[in-house]
């Protein structure tokens, strides 16, 4: 779906984020405004550093494919580490801020295309059939076996 002015980024949580010339990583969280709108996404990138997209930097969200596109010319505002702080009345308050500068945007390889498995992955009549006499071949020939060891181990002789 296109994003036009009225839609909301919710639920886009691990999503991949990619820009038309490849995937540069996967939304960590969502930064919302006063309203609870989305308005910015954390992104997590393969080298572990975590940039900032603005909503308006967001093309195309594809939830069927889990994907959010932005557009080429994106800025991605580098995020410093979280600051943990204590709040009124001994509550905690975390807090992440952008430190002013734009990250390159990294391109991420585009994923080996998964084989997938044939329409009837059910196994054969025959093919079962095999393996079980192949089964129970085995099993007459250990039986015989026992037989045989058993007695030469008790009395010396085979038989």
């Amino acid at each position: 779906m296109r994003l036009a002015e009225d839609t909301s980024l919710r639920d886009v949580d691990g999503f991949r984020v990619a820009t038309p010339g490849g995937r540069i990583g996967w939304v960590e969280e969502r930064w919302l405004d006063d309203a609870g709108e989305t308005t910015a996404v954390a992104v997590r990138l393969p080298d572990g550093q975590r940039g900032l997209v603005l909503r308006d930097d967001v093309a195309e969200v594809r939830p069927d494919e889990s994907l959010i596109e932005v557009r080429p010319d994106a800025r991605l505002l580098e995020l410093e580490p979280p600051h943990l702080k204590p709040g009124p009345d001994g509550v905690l308050s975390a807090s992440w801020t952008t430190s002013g500068h734009a990250l390159a945007l990294p391109s991420l390889s585009p994923p080996a295309p998964v084989a997938s498995a044939p329409v009837n992955s059910e196994p054969s009549f025959f093919g079962s059939l095999i393996v079980l006499y192949a089964g129970l071949l085995v099993i007459a020939c250990f039986l015989t076996g026992l037989c045989f060891l058993v007695p030469y181990l008790v009395t010396g002789n085979p038989y």
